[in-house]
């Protein structure tokens, strides 16, 4: 990290700890201020993952964060920023910066439901491939449907720009994943459910590592004493890949 870079994130880091963690009521609504310093040293004795000329990587992570919250009685969301300054010792040019922005909330609107969300972007630049954005977001929904039974749903979206292990190529694809399902309590440790799963990767463009699967489930834990219990889960996955001839299950 050069002197000037050093000097910009001592910069943030004395702002932002002059910065205390603050509470404030107003009208009924909680503001929180939290900043935060966190520094990491990753080490890989194979980093780009060759049988052969395996390298040896160290990479310092400095990442500072400032989180803003409105917490209320039902409602609660969080504003965060977060950038990450990556130092690869023998890499160099993998050096770079990561903003991190997102927004994250929890709602409970009744006593039965709960909604968990969020939506998240990570901006890289690096001098090897210049500035890229990757970006998610999900839903969380549940919801007490009788006095033993719960519904819930899970989603989540992801657009991504990353290295591909195998080919070392930088690629854009999409990820999705959808889950909807019920599970039904008849004891405290013992229930049973159903499930079904959604999901896809789509590259920018077609390629066989393009798919979309569906997988149902059944799932059912039944305990016979505090100790002694069964977990089980019975699903069928079928993939179909856009590039091949026929679909493999």
């Amino acid at each position: 990290m050069n002197l000037l870079k050093k000097a910009y994130f001592l910069g943030i880091i004395s702002s932002l700890f002059i910065l205390t963690n603050s509470t404030i009521i107003y009208a009924k609504v909680i503001k929180q201020l939290m900043p935060t310093l966190t520094i990491t040293e990753e080490y890989s004795d194979n980093y780009l993952k060759t049988d052969t000329n395996e390298t040896e990587e160290y990479i310092t992570m400095i990442e500072l964060g400032l989180s803003l919250g409105f917490l209320e009685k039902k409602h609660k969301v969080y504003f965060n920023y977060n950038p990450v300054y990556k130092e690869y010792d023998k890499l160099n040019q993998n050096d770079g910066l990561d903003h991190v922005f997102g927004l994250n909330g929890n709602w409970t609107p009744d006593k039965k439901s709960q909604i968990n969300y969020g939506v998240n972007y990570t901006i890289t630049e690096t001098d090897r491939i210049g500035e890229s954005i990757n970006s998610n977001a999900f839903l969380n929904w549940d919801r007490q449907f009788t006095k033993n039974t719960q519904l819930y749903l899970q989603q989540s979206y992801n657009r991504n720009f990353n290295q591909q292990v195998t080919t070392g190529d930088y690629r854009e694809f999409d990820v999705n994943d959808t889950t909807i399902g019920f599970k039904n309590q008849f004891g405290e440790m013992n229930f049973w459910g159903l499930n079904y799963n959604y999901s896809f990767t789509e590259y920018e463009d077609i390629n066989s590592d393009d798919f979309s699967s569906h997988e149902p489930s059944l799932l059912l834990s039944y305990w016979f004493t505090p100790l002694y219990g069964i977990d089980s889960n019975l699903s069928y996955e079928t993939i179909d890949y856009d590039s091949s001839i026929q679909d493999k299950d």
